[in-house]
């Protein structure tokens, strides 16, 4: 077998020359790396490497086989571990000399670390890849069982007026990675940092960020996964003082004890779109949204489903601010004392055009969709609010004195039930008198996510889509369908007779919530049909009547 690496002339269009390094078990990937020069590529075969590696400020691509071949089998059989020969360096791989994002590993597998110290905090961080003052492109990689007082998996740290750390995280999977204090998975701290397409799982910290612990920084997480995640505090990612967005994302099964399972977004610009959470076995709330005089709460697109708080109540956690929560889906949700939206600390957040459908709160006569406490007066329109068992809406009396929930859409045609002021409401329920209800909607408003929120495409989730209503029916020419939640590409709305024989296509293909109108066919017959909606993992069926 050959041993060492072996340089080879790679030619490349326009005259570019970039030296291949290629390194077999047995050999040394950091020789390799003090041999190569900027833009070289060392092509590290299927093997275990013992040995930490430190790039010393060169920009190279570091890859398995899976580079020339697309192979993933060689992602897990390529390993860097540590060798701990230096006693403050314990990473896989170290980033700390000016590199920049143009360097790029690829398709390897980083485990076993235990981090590169940090004088700044005096301790341990990054588990598998320390990146301080430089950059590096990471994809189709796996990092797993590493460790750190900070990011058991990653660390991202700092910027100068020269320098500045940057991590794109591409396709790759972070999992059982442990950190004493902060970012099981990744921690990052002023910085910018930019994860998608990827999966964190698995991943502990005692405090904030189980999976990924972000402060100060530019980021951007879309397509990404956050399953199964654990802290005592912040279970899957916490958000403190960023700019950015997460989009497309799926939070499930994380369990953050009995405080907050999934997100945390404090004091910062980041809007949360598109992304969908599944509730776990936690007692704790799923999302909290705190709000600063530097940006605005937005929520857009969501959707938010089965998650029980049965220790800390409000599903979503709105307070401090203003903003948006809009669009979204938030479906039988579970709190201890109401409020799967949880309005709170002087918010004045907008809450419209949402679905809120099969919502309950533990203690009685508590407002199972939307709850307001401490000085908060949210400002809530256009929602459809359906099926909630017990009290819709309620706000606590004594610090609160009203709550605004005119031109919504209470289940029936007759309004909300109300035992003084609507009593013949065959809606949802309302209690308090001073809850504003009149007017409200007489039929379900659109909620259809505008098309620049829409138009990216989003990762495969589990089905989140529900037929909500047919609107008038029987009908005579047209129909309005109302769906809420995400259908993917797979998704089939049709009409059926009593034989079942389709007689028309209604939509085919990727939805995000809203209303289809149909017009029917002049040859259509007068008759009893039904309507189908079908994906790959659901189907409903629904009676409909046209009379010409």
């Amino acid at each position: 077998m050959r041993r060492g690496f072996l340089p080879l002339l790679l030619l490349l269009p326009f005259m570019v020359h970039a030296a291949r390094f290629d390194v077999w078990p047995g050999g040394s990937i950091q020789n390799a790396v003090n041999t190569a020069g900027n833009g070289d590529t060392i092509l590290v075969h299927d093997g275990m490497y013992v040995e930490t590696v430190v790039l010393y400020g060169k920009t190279l691509t570091l890859a398995s086989e899976f580079l020339l071949t697309g192979d993933t089998a060689h992602v897990a059989q390529t390993i860097i571990t540590p060798d701990f020969v230096r006693q403050d360096t314990g990473s896989c791989l170290v980033y700390a000399y000016g590199e920049g994002l143009e360097g790029r590993l690829v398709g390897l597998t980083m485990q076993g670390g235990t981090g590169t110290y940090w004088a700044h905090s005096e301790n341990y961080a990054g588990g598998a890849l320390y990146v301080h003052l430089s950059g590096v492109t990471v994809e189709n990689c796996r990092i797993q069982g590493s460790s750190a007082y900070r990011g058991g998996g990653i660390v991202v740290t700092y910027e100068d007026a020269v320098r500045r750390s940057r991590l794109k995280l591409v396709n790759s999977v972070i999992r059982n990675c442990y950190a004493d204090m902060w970012g099981g998975g990744i921690f990052a701290y002023v910085c910018s940092l930019w994860v998608c397409g990827s999966i964190i799982e698995d991943d502990f910290s005692p405090l904030e960020g189980g999976g990924l612990s972000l402060g100060d920084c530019a980021v951007q997480l879309d397509s990404c996964i956050f399953q199964r995640c654990r802290s005592y505090s912040v279970a899957g990612v916490c958000c403190i003082g960023c700019n950015g967005r997460i989009a497309d994302c799926v939070f499930r099964d994380n369990d953050g004890e009995r405080d907050v399972n999934d997100l945390v977004v404090a004091h910062s610009w980041c809007p949360v779109v598109r992304c969908v959470f599944h509730g776990g076995s936690s007692e704790s709330q799923s999302i909290v949204l705190i709000g600063s005089g530097e940006g605005a709460q937005r929520f857009f697109g969501n959707v938010v489903e089965g998650v029980q708080s049965l220790y800390v109540t409000g599903t979503l956690y709105a307070g401090r601010g203003y903003g948006e929560i809009a669009y979204n889906v938030f479906r039988n949700n579970v709190n201890v004392t109401g409020g799967v939206i949880y309005a709170t600390d002087h918010t004045r957040v907008r809450i419209h055009h949402n679905v809120f459908d099969g919502n309950s709160s533990v203690f009685p006569n508590r407002g199972a969709a939307i709850r307001a406490v401490a000085f908060s007066y949210p400002w809530i329109d256009s929602n459809v609010v359906v099926n909630q068992i017990g009290p819709a809406m309620e706000f606590e009396e004594g610090t609160v004195y009203y709550l605004d929930a005119r031109y919504n859409w209470w289940g029936d045609p007759t309004g909300p039930y109300h035992p003084t002021l609507n009593p013949g409401g065959r809606g949802d329920t309302l209690l308090q008198d001073s809850i504003l209800f009149i007017p409200w909607l007489t039929e379900p408003p659109d909620t259809t996510m505008p098309s620049d929120l829409s138009e990216r495409v989003r990762p495969e989730i589990s089905t989140t889509w529900r037929l909500m209503g047919i609107y008038p029916n029987p009908f005579n020419n047209t129909v309005r369908i109302i769906i809420a939640g995400f259908a993917r590409n797979d998704f089939r709305l049709t009409l059926h007779n009593l034989l079942g024989q389709e007689v028309d296509v209604i939509h085919a293909g990727a939805l995000t919530g809203g209303e289809l109108s149909y017009t029917a066919s002049p040859t259509l017959s007068t008759g009893v049909y039904f309507l189908r909606a079908s994906s790959r993992d659901n189907v409903e069926t629904r009676k409909i009547v046209f009379m010409k």
